[in-house]
């Protein structure tokens, strides 16, 4: 049988990985605006493009206490959510009226 070799961690350790969709407020269609969402973040090491553009990706750090993680999510979440209602609405809009939703 042959064993991998593992990293060893810190104990009682938690990350998390969260995968948000992007949808069209008035028909609650996802819409591929990924890459004008994510355009000049700072933080592009916890907030990336996922498989399809419709979707933006939230990684964590590795963190001891819930609490913590908690804290981090919701900062990138924040920060997504903030770019998508004040980004100009001629670049995230897909039609007239279109808003974004995380």
């Amino acid at each position: 049988m042959v064993y991998l070799p593992f990293t060893r961690s810190l104990r009682f350790t938690t990350g998390t990985e969260l995968e948000l969709q992007l949808i069209d407020r008035n028909d609650a269609r996802l819409v591929d605006k990924a890459d004008i969402v994510l355009a000049d973040m700072a933080h592009t090491q916890q907030i990336k493009h996922e498989l399809t553009k419709s979707m933006i990706e939230l990684n964590s750090s590795v963190h001891s206490s819930v609490f913590k993680l908690h804290e981090e999510l919701s900062l990138w979440g924040s920060t997504c959510y903030q770019r998508c209602k004040t980004d100009p609405p001629q670049r995230l809009k897909t039609d007239p009226g279109v808003n974004l939703l995380l």
